[in-house]
């Protein structure tokens, strides 16, 4: 299939990937097994997630920018770092929702991500950590619970805010 329709078979592998980053968010949260650590380079995984997502970008007009420090390198699960990565930069893309712009900005073991977006609602900062809530038509509520929770589980720490400037601000500490 992807000889002679690549298009669709592309698509297809997407939607199948797509489909297991959400079951395994589910028995992440079901099953919260410790993080299988080993060396990782920040900067790879977050150009990995962000290669991953341009196609959903692109169709949204919005650009992402990475900018990380080469060097870093930490002990963390690769797997759940990186779906921490995609989910924090999905709800980036979709709050564009008229383009913009995504800046992920990664120093020692401290990953920024900053949008041009409308930035979140006084209920969202108050209740972002809150499992199932979402203020997205069709949200299911886990993204940013689960990234929590795995930051957490590394010994980090998660933070949301919006930029004086306007915008989202997640802050991620590993």
């Amino acid at each position: 299939l992807e000889k002679t329709h690549p298009d669709p078979a592309a698509l297809i592998v997407d939607e199948a990937a797509t489909i297991e980053r959400l079951v395994n968010q589910w028995m992440f949260l079901a099953r919260p097994d410790p993080p299988r650590k080993t060396e990782v380079a920040l900067a790879d995984l977050l150009d990995q997630t962000a290669r991953l997502l341009t196609p959903a970008a692109q169709h949204a007009r919005v650009r992402i920018v990475v900018d990380a420090d080469r060097t870093d390198h930490l002990q963390a699960d690769a797997h759940r770092l990186c779906q921490v990565f995609h989910n924090v930069i999905l709800n980036a893309i979709q709050a564009m929702s008229t383009g913009g712009t995504l800046t992920i900005t990664a120093r020692g073991h401290v990953v920024s991500f900053a949008d041009t977006g409308p930035g979140f609602s006084r209920t969202a900062l108050a209740r972002w950590a809150q499992m199932l809530y979402s203020e997205k038509e069709g949200g299911m509520g886990i993204g940013l619970s689960m990234a929590q929770e795995v930051v957490r589980a590394h010994g980090g720490r998660l933070t949301v805010a919006n930029r004086p400037e306007g915008g989202a601000l997640v802050r991620i500490e590993l």
